[in-house]
């Protein structure tokens, strides 16, 4: 029950795989991974920085809400690991998108095809 499903699941348990904390890095490349999904989707630094705090209040909710359901519990290193996700794939981003040269300013979403 440690992997947070319920007794007769059939979800595979993370600990099997022998890997420590693999739940807390799974986590954190999920929510890396949004804040990226997040950039691509913006046209600005401010909706960038409102979106990923917006992540952020849903990986709260989240953790509250697993609080609430039976066989659930919610985890503060959980949410951590998804707050550093966030940071951390920010950062990353950013720094790629000033190594690449395009600017906040300038980048175009193409219109789709109709």
């Amino acid at each position: 029950m440690l992997d947070g499903s319920a007794p007769d699941s059939n979800a595979p348990d993370l600990n099997s795989y022998g890997i420590e904390n693999l739940d807390k890095v799974m986590h954190f490349i999920a929510y890396c991974f949004f804040s990226v999904l997040a950039f691509l989707i913006v046209k600005s630094k401010s909706q960038f920085v409102g979106l990923c705090a917006a992540i952020v209040l849903y990986s709260l909710l989240l953790e509250l809400a697993q609080s609430l359901m039976p066989f659930r519990e919610a985890s503060l290193a959980d949410f951590i690991a998804n707050t550093v996700g966030v940071i951390i794939g920010a950062i990353l981003i950013s720094k790629a998108n000033r190594l690449s040269k395009t600017a906040w300013i300038n980048r175009q979403i193409e219109k789709p095809i109709k």
